[in-house]
């Protein structure tokens, strides 16, 4: 775990630099300091330098045949609930329209 948290602590201070001996700088800190955010000079008096941030590109904007088509993917669910309302309508019009002209006609 004291590993981990040297490692961490070496990762937020930016230093990919190695002490002497080849050992990361973070790891000769005790594990107090690990959380610190304060940095400390170095050994020789000079002060550690952040390295560069690399820069992220943000990814390219989706294509118009990798988006989602909603009417093909809800479409059939939606058809299945909706015909037989819908065919149910129908007929009570088909069969009230029916019943008032034969209600209305005299021979």
């Amino acid at each position: 775990m004291a590993t981990f948290a040297d490692n961490l602590a070496q990762l937020i201070s930016g230093g990919g630099d190695s002490g002497p001996g080849g050992s990361p700088a973070a790891a000769s800190a005790p594990a107090s300091d690990a959380g610190s955010q304060e940095t400390k000079p170095e050994l020789n008096g000079t002060p550690p330098t952040a390295a560069p941030s690399p820069t992220v590109t943000a990814p390219a904007p989706a294509q118009a045949d990798d988006s989602l088509n909603l009417i093909r993917l809800v479409g059939p669910a939606i058809l299945k609930r909706v015909a037989p309302i819908a065919a149910a309508i129908a007929v009570l019009v088909i069969v009230g329209s029916w019943l008032r002209r034969r209600g209305t006609r005299k021979d």
